[in-house]
């Protein structure tokens, strides 16, 4: 028996049992939570994950170590893949390279062994506030969206800051994308439909490359896919935007929701300086998309979670979207905190923003 299978319960009380509300002024579909229990807001998988020794106690125990915030190449080596490769299918991965002037970018495409011509592409780019992540930590996810879809998926490493701050990580997103397209017949997939994905800073390249595209006249992305993405780098505010915890509501639980709520917020200090190599507030759209010009971009999936650092500004992003008159699709995942995806095989919520992908595919 396979996973979707073992898990139909949860899965369609996630698609079964969404709402459609007005939320934070935008049109939002509310994603309740499987086995809720009574006044609790945390998920209780997530919950067991944070007991067994999730990515909140790796990084509890290098603050403690350090005294603060340790060095992103710390933080690197306690990156832990987590996930499961939850796919039945027969998926080739193929490892290519996406040459470029200054640095040849490393790529894995993932398609169905029985994957027929045609298919729309998605061009996948990985989260790690930056400074680390890796093909590895998305691996069984661009399996699953492979097989899910029938598509072809390529999925593009980047330098990383401190070493490489901006914007070598983000010309390399940008190589990956003239790659993706100039290549996608090549590899089974439509140049017509390329939808570029990613999660967390992914998600602020992915924000960066679609403004880019449009920019330019590229017309490289057919349709946006946006996981929990970071759009703002530091401290900046707008009008429409800014960080406050009265943005997020608690049950009984409050003392385990609020840290994770609050476990990015150390970041609006150093990340200027790691990232960009430049104090706060940096309004550059390609480093803080939210500052952007979003008319006449492609439309939008964004999805976020409900206890996640970031999702104000991601409801900021969407706002504005929506403004622009660009078709943009919210959904919010209650109960669950930043990075969902990396608990692929564990949280029915992770299989399940693998499925919101279809309202752009096809």
């Amino acid at each position: 028996m396979g996973y979707f299978e073992e898990n139909r319960g949860a899965l369609d009380y996630l698609r079964d049992g969404a709402e459609r509300i007005q939320y934070h002024g935008i049109d939002t579909i509310v994603k309740p939570i499987p086995n809720k229990k009574p006044g609790h807001g945390v998920d209780p998988v997530l919950s067991a994950i944070n007991r067994d020794g999730g990515a909140l106690e790796f990084f509890k125990e290098a603050e403690a170590k350090y005294g603060g915030m340790p060095p992103p190449q710390v933080m690197r080596e306690l990156e832990v893949d987590v996930s499961v490769d939850v796919t039945q299918a027969e998926i080739i991965v193929e490892e290519r390279t996406a040459p470029s002037d200054d640095h040849d970018v490393k790529l894995l495409v993932y398609k169905r062994a029985d994957l027929e011509p045609g298919r729309p592409v998605i061009l996948y780019i990985h989260g790690g506030a930056f400074t680390g992540g890796s093909l590895k930590l998305v691996h069984n996810f661009c399996k699953l969206l492979a097989e899910m879809h029938r598509v072809v998926v390529v999925s593009t490493e980047y330098r990383l800051a401190p070493e490489d701050p901006f914007p070598a990580g983000f010309n390399d997103c940008w190589t990956a994308l003239a790659w993706t397209h100039a290549h996608a017949a090549e590899l089974g997939g439509d140049p017509g439909r390329i939808i570029i994905s990613g999660d967390s800073a992914g998600g602020n390249m992915s924000c960066g490359c679609t403004q880019r595209d449009r920019n330019e006249g590229t017309g490289y992305i057919h349709a946006q896919v946006l996981l929990y993405p970071a759009v703002l780098v530091g401290t900046a505010q707008t009008d429409d935007y800014r960080w406050d915890i009265s943005l997020y509501d608690f049950e009984e639980d409050r003392a385990e929701a609020e840290p994770l709520a609050r476990a990015l917020e150390f970041s609006d200090q150093f990340m200027p300086f790691v990232y960009a190599n430049r104090p706060a507030p940096i309004t550059e759209p390609y480093i803080s998309p939210l500052f952007g010009d979003t008319d006449g971009l492609p439309k939008a999936v964004i999805m976020t979670s409900e206890y996640d650092y970031l999702r104000p500004q991601a409801e900021a992003y969407v706002r504005k979207l929506m403004r622009s008159g660009v078709d943009v699709r919210y959904i919010l995942y209650k109960g669950c905190a930043h990075a969902t995806i990396t608990n692929l095989g564990s949280m029915a919520q992770a299989y399940d923003m693998a499925r919101e992908y279809a309202s752009v595919l096809e």
